[in-house]
C-alpha cells in the first residue's frame, strides 16, 4: 500500500538537536506506561513494527518516512469493521490513507511533546502557535490561535494526558 500524497508538514524546530532525542524518550515513557498507540488498522506485524518504526522516524526522520515504512505490505489489516447506520456492522476496505493519517497525526504529537520538553530544557515557558501543512480550508478555531502563546508545561502535560484516547495501546515494556 502506497502512503496517499498530502502536503509535508512544516515542523520548523525538527532539526534543533534535542528534539528526535526528546521524542524517543517520549516513545519510551509511552512504551514503560504501556499507553503507546497502536491502531487497529494495523496487521499484528503492523503493531510488532510501529514502536520500532516509530523511534527510527523520531531520530532520524520525519512523518513522511515514517508513513512510507508503515506502508509496507503486511503492516496493515486490508479491511475493517464499519458500524451499519442501522445497527450492526459490515466488512469494508481499509482506508489507503491509513498511514498518512496515522504516520501525521502521531508524528505531529510527538514532535509537539519533544519541543516542549526541549523548551524546558532551555528555560523557555511558552511556545508560539503556527500552521504546519498548508490546507485549503483551514477551520475559523484554528485560524484563530495561530500566533497565541501556549505555556510549554501545560501542552506536554496535556500531551501525556492524552496520548491517545479510547484507543488500544501496547503493554507496558519491560
Amino acid at each position: 500500500m502506497a502512503p496517499e500524497t498530502m502536503p509535508a508538514l512544516g515542523l520548523a524546530d525538527l532539526n534543533v538537536p534535542g528534539v528526535g532525542q526528546f521524542m524517543a524518550e517520549e516513545i519510551d515513557l509511552d512504551m514503560s506506561l504501556g499507553r503507546l498507540y497502536l491502531s487497529d488498522r494495523l496487521s499484528t506485524a503492523g503493531q510488532a513494527a510501529y514502536p520500532d518504526l516509530l523511534r527510527e522516524a523520531a531520530l532520524r526522520h520525519d512523518a513522511e518516512w515514517l508513513a512510507a515504512s508503515l506502508s509496507a505490505d503486511g503492516l496493515w489489516s486490508a479491511t475493517e469493521q464499519r458500524r451499519n447506520p442501522r445497527g450492526g456492522f459490515s466488512l469494508v476496505r481499509a482506508p489507503r490513507t491509513a498511514a498518512l493519517t496515522l504516520a501525521d497525526g502521531k508524528y505531529n504529537r510527538l514532535y509537539l511533546r519533544g519541543l516542549c520538553r526541549l523548551a524546558q530544557e532551555r528555560g523557555v515557558a511558552e511556545l508560539t502557535v503556527y500552521r504546519a501543512k498548508a490546507v485549503p480550508q483551514p477551520r475559523p478555531e484554528s485560524e484563530r490561535v495561530i500566533g497565541s502563546p501556549l505555556d510549554a508545561a501545560q501542552v506536554l502535560a496535556g500531551l501525556r494526558a492524552h496520548p491517545s484516547i479510547g484507543l488500544r495501546t501496547a503493554p507496558p515494556a519491560g
